[in-house]
C-alpha cells in the first residue's frame, strides 16, 4: 500500500499524523514556514511574493520533530507519505472557513446600508443592528422557499455573527451546507445593488464563490491536476529510489 495523499480538517490531520506545526502553536504549517504571530513570515500575507512562500520545509527536519513525540503515528510510516501532500478540503477551507467571513461581512454591510429596510438609530447597537438582521433573515426565508431551497440556518442576530462588541469582525456560524446557501442567497441580493463600484466587485466576488462550489460540487475532484501531478513524482521518484537498491 502506498500514501498519495489526503484531505482533512486541520484538527484531524494533526493529531492522526503527529503535525508539530499547527493552529496552536508559533509555526503553523507542516509546509512552509508562516507563523501566526507578528514578523514578516506572518500566514497572513497573502501576496504571491509572500516571504513564506520562498521556503518549503524538508519533509525530514518534520519527521524529525514527530519523532520526539511519545506517541507513534503509523501514517507517517506509509511509503509515500510526504508532508506536500495534504490537499485543500473543500468543506473546512471555504465553506467552514473563507465563507463564513465572506458571508458575515456582505451580510453585516447590506444590513448598514438598508437593503433590508431603514436602519433605526435608536437603541443599542446590537438591538438595532438584530432588528435588521431579522428582517434580512424573512429575506433569506423567503428566498430560499421560492427555490425549494432547503437548509437549517439559525436565526441571523449579532452574535450569530460573532460579534459579541461592535468593533468584531462578523464572521457568520453556519453549518458547511448552510453557509453555501447562504452565500448563493447574498450573491443574488449583491447583484441587485451594485451602487457603486466596490458594490460590483462585492457582487462579483460573492458570485464567483458561488460558482466555484457549483464547479467542485459537479466535478466531485477539484484537486485533480495537482493529484495527478504529485502521483506521477511517486512513481517516478519511488521507482528510482526502487531501482538503485533492487537493481546491480
Amino acid at each position: 500500500m502506498a500514501y498519495s495523499g489526503c484531505t482533512g480538517d486541520w484538527k484531524w490531520k494533526r493529531e492522526e499524523f503527529g503535525l508539530p506545526f499547527h493552529y496552536n502553536k508559533f509555526e503553523i504549517c507542516e509546509d512552509c514556514f508562516a507563523v501566526s504571530g507578528p514578523g514578516e513570515l506572518n500566514f497572513a500575507d497573502a501576496r504571491d511574493e509572500a516571504p513564506w512562500t520562498k521556503k518549503r520545509r524538508l519533509l525530514t527536519d518534520l519527521l524529525a520533530e514527530v519523532d520526539k513525540k511519545d506517541s507513534s503515528f503509523p501514517l507517517t510510516e506509509l511509503l509515500g507519505y510526504h508532508n506536500q501532500s495534504f490537499f485543500e478540503d473543500t468543506m473546512h477551507d471555504d465553506l467552514l472557513g473563507l465563507r463564513g467571513h465572506m458571508n458575515g461581512g456582505a451580510l453585516k454591510e447590506l444590513c448598514d446600508a438598508g437593503v433590508f429596510g431603514p436602519f433605526s438609530d435608536i437603541g443599542a447597537w446590537d438591538e438595532r443592528l438584530d432588528a435588521q438582521l431579522q428582517a434580512a433573515f424573512v429575506h433569506f426565508n423567503d428566498w430560499a422557499a421560492d427555490r425549494f431551497i432547503q437548509h437549517s440556518q439559525p436565526m441571523f442576530t449579532h452574535l450569530q455573527l460573532s460579534m459579541k462588541v461592535k468593533t468584531r469582525e462578523p464572521v457568520l456560524k453556519s453549518k458547511a451546507k448552510n453557509s453555501q446557501v447562504v452565500s448563493q442567497w447574498l450573491a443574488d441580493v449583491a447583484a441587485a445593488h451594485q451602487d457603486d463600484l466596490y458594490g460590483k466587485i462585492r457582487a462579483m466576488t460573492l458570485r464567483a464563490f458561488d460558482d466555484f462550489f457549483h464547479l467542485v460540487h459537479a466535478t466531485r475532484f477539484p484537486n485533480w491536476k495537482r493529484i495527478l501531478d504529485w502521483t506521477e513524482w511517486i512513481v517516478t521518484n519511488r521507482y528510482d529510489s526502487l531501482r538503485s537498491v533492487t537493481i546491480p
